[in-house]
């Protein structure tokens, strides 16, 4: 009974010796190693030491093994897909040398990449542009890993925060080093704030802000223009935006005190400066340098004012006594004040009051006696008694206009310049 009972106890020995022996000869996978990374995708290698097939399992850096995703390959090869940006996975691997002969299990840990790819220094604005009638802002942003092509971005003002209602979905097509959007409604009087993030798979990365202030915007809002005046009208050509404004304001005075048209009054008025001022009568004084100021259409909004020229108004209407006739008791005084056209001097308001003074001859303006003409009348001539004068005593006529307050030179003629004054002899 002892000796069959040794004898067993060595034929389990060695059966036992054999399998352990199995065992050391069906060795680990080595060399894990990773091939190509990205922020939701790893692809893995390794080196299949002796057996025909591997088993893996992965998860989350420190999951409880058993619990992870598994499988099987006969390849020396694996890609794991819509993984956790940035997360750390545990990723376990041990080779199939029988169908009842394993491996001791490897361990390989990996930690994906962020899901960022955007410095700030890398999106740059572009400007305005008109796109089939609309008026849009463009920029342009540089990934730093090719194949990033989901993103999500806003540009809002300052004080906002992007959400559904105000985000720009953007699917880029693959490998493009560049991105372009265009947005729409950007007023460049506006203090803005462009968000920008990447979308990997179901998860976001962080916003990426870049402010872009009115200043910056304005930049974008350059333009050039001439204004022509050739007295009966201005001319206001602009390049590089359409005209929208501009401001007259009275040299010496602070610019808010300036008197604005829109490009359709312009228009309206034919750009005609006499109908310009003499419309705001009130605003524009004779013989006055204005200084003007244009701005154009830019986005949704206007470009800052630029000074453009100034711009001096003519003299109050020319006025000239041409004769003087005794006819019974009165004395008869013609005059004329609106003869020709010319924009310099002749008659370019439309509200002016006329000034005739007369005195003893060689009276000094300002000291004579002035009678006042409001209305028009034709023929041009007013009667004065004779018996306002002294008789046998020489007088002198003189003429001028005023307008707002402004007056006009002593007796010039529209085109002959100052004349001397009319003078008679009363008797």
């Amino acid at each position: 009974m002892t000796k069959h009972t040794l004898l067993l106890f060595i034929l389990i020995l060695l059966s036992s010796c054999s399998k352990d022996d199995e065992n050391n000869n069906c060795l680990s996978n080595i060399e894990i190693a990773t091939v190509a990374i990205s922020e939701s995708v790893i692809t893995l290698k390794w080196v299949e030491t002796q057996g025909y097939a591997s088993n893996y399992e992965y998860g989350l850096s420190g999951f409880s093994f058993g619990n992870g995703i598994s499988g099987s390959t006969t390849e020396e090869t694996i890609t794991l897909e819509n993984l956790q940006p940035g997360q750390k996975y545990d990723f376990y691997l041990e080779s199939i040398c029988s169908e009842s002969l394993t491996s001791d299990i490897s361990k390989y840990t990996f930690t994906l990449l962020e899901c960022e790819g955007l410095d700030i220094e890398k999106i740059v604005p572009r400007g305005f542009q008109e796109i089939d009638g609309l008026n849009v802002f463009g920029i342009n942003w540089y990934p730093q890993l090719l194949g990033t092509n989901s993103w999500e971005l806003a540009m809002l003002p300052a004080n906002e925060v992007p959400n559904e209602q105000n985000i720009i979905p953007i699917s880029a097509q693959a490998n493009n080093s560049q991105l372009y959007v265009e947005i729409p409604e950007i007023n460049p009087e506006v203090n803005y704030v462009f968000h920008i993030r990447r979308k990997c798979n179901d998860t976001f990365g962080s916003w990426v802000q870049k402010s872009i202030s009115s200043i910056e915007l304005q930049d974008f809002c350059q333009f050039e223009v001439d204004i022509e005046n050739d007295t009966e009208s201005f001319r206001i050509h602009t390049t590089g935006g359409v005209f929208a404004n501009i401001i007259f304001v009275e040299e010496g005075q602070e610019f808010e005190t300036g008197l604005t048209f829109n490009s359709n009054e312009i228009y309206t008025y034919g750009g005609n400066p006499n109908s310009i001022y003499n419309q705001y009568p009130d605003y524009f004084k004779p013989n006055t340098t204005y200084e003007l100021y244009t701005r154009i259409q830019c986005g949704a909004g206007y470009s800052n004012y630029k000074f453009t020229k100034t711009y001096t108004t003519p003299l109050a209407n020319a006025a000239v006594v041409l004769d003087s006739q005794i006819q019974g008791d009165n004395l008869i005084i013609s005059y004329i004040s609106d003869w020709g056209f010319n924009a310099n001097f002749c008659r370019p308001y439309t509200n002016y009051t006329r000034e005739i003074e007369y005195g003893i001859a060689g009276f000094t303006e300002g000291e004579g006696i002035t009678i006042n003409i409001e209305e028009n009348v034709w023929p041009e001539q007013i009667i004065i008694p004779l018996s306002n004068f002294e008789s046998n005593i020489e007088y002198e006529f003189t003429m001028r206009t005023k307008c707002n307050s402004i007056t006009s030179e002593w007796n010039r003629h529209c085109t002959q310049g100052l004349l001397p004054r009319e003078s008679i002899l009363i008797p």
